[in-house]
């Protein structure tokens, strides 16, 4: 088994994510607004915990290790950090606009198959 710095932490994710995950689907005992928010929540942790773990195996690996450091990280420039809040705030526009144009009750469902697919696409990546 990988040993991980923060598996505790990221166990007790998983389980609240599952039990979470499997009260919605058998009950409405928690409401759905709480459900998304705790989601959310959990997922921003799980790859907090992961990538804290990377970026301190990465500094092991260069400052106590000596060894170089790896090409593959992923870093933000400053194109990307200008990219987002216009990207972000296009996004919120067009939302907006296609409840306008297609009512709530579309946008959500449009929303609940794209976060569905984006889900079973990163369980896939983990797999």
């Amino acid at each position: 088994m990988v040993e991980t710095l923060f598996m505790k932490e990221q166990s007790f994710c998983y389980i609240v994510l599952f039990a979470l995950t499997v009260i919605g689907v058998f009950t409405d005992a928690v409401p759905i607004q709480i459900s998304i928010t705790l989601h959310s929540m959990l997922i921003i942790a799980l790859g907090s915990f992961k990538s804290l773990e990377e970026m301190l195996k990465q500094m092991k690996k260069i400052h106590i290790d000596k060894e170089g450091g790896s090409s593959n990280i992923e870093k933000m420039n400053f194109n990307d950090a200008w990219q987002f809040p216009i990207v972000a705030g296009i996004t919120l526009c067009g939302l907006y606009y296609a409840m306008e144009y297609f009512g709530k009750d579309a946008v959500n469902y449009f929303l609940m198959v794209y976060i569905a697919m984006g889900g079973s696409q990163g369980v896939k990546a983990m797999l």
